[in-house]
């Protein structure tokens, strides 16, 4: 089936998730000091598509015109019993190893690092205006525990493309301008 007929099942699915059930959250771009995705990045698209809640709807643009936004450890930290999945994207703006991610002790009273639920993921499936985005969506899905067609999303991943592993395989990146079309 092609990339629409593939992804048409999530947002039914979603739709039918309250908010206050979708899982809390949070996609770090760059670490150190921490920038998340704007609202209206493909990231963050693929959170509210996948069943996810964006802990971080109140990130504003660091510049006009980008997706990216300082997110702070003070930001963050006033959400930790929000952020129920910590998501940080791996590729050339960001290569911390899940290890270094996870062992970040600022962060150890933040809900997901408690929880273990701190995963990376390929920029590759998560931020590039590609068909791999389906890859991502169905991870976030599974991340999320989100049900498609009355049938439980897949057990929750256990791994994901390390990051020597994305930046093999991503070009070189400027700050990430991508945008998406306005909401139907």
């Amino acid at each position: 089936a092609d990339f629409g007929a593939r992804i048409s099942a999530y947002p039914q699915a979603a739709g039918r998730r309250p908010d206050p059930e979708r899982p809390g959250v949070v996609v770090e771009a760059i670490p150190g000091p921490t920038k998340t995705f704007t609202p209206d990045s493909l990231p963050v698209w693929l959170v509210e598509l996948g069943g996810g809640r964006n802990v971080a709807a109140d990130a504003k643009p660091s510049a006009p015109g980008l997706i990216i936004a300082d997110y702070g450890p003070e930001r963050l930290l006033s959400k930790a019993k929000e952020v129920d999945i910590y998501i940080s994207q791996s590729g050339p703006m960001n290569r911390a190893s899940l290890k270094q991610v996870k062992d970040r002790r600022i962060y150890k009273t933040v809900k997901a690092f408690k929880n273990g639920q701190v995963h990376k993921m390929s920029e590759d499936i998560l931020a590039r205006p590609t068909p791999s985005l389906l890859k991502g969506l169905e991870e976030i899905a599974e991340l999320t525990g989100l049900k498609l067609d009355g049938q439980a999303a897949a057990a929750p991943v256990a791994s994901v493309p390390t990051e020597e592993a994305a930046s093999a395989s991503s070009p070189p990146d400027e700050e990430l301008r991508v945008k998406l079309p306005p909401s139907e």
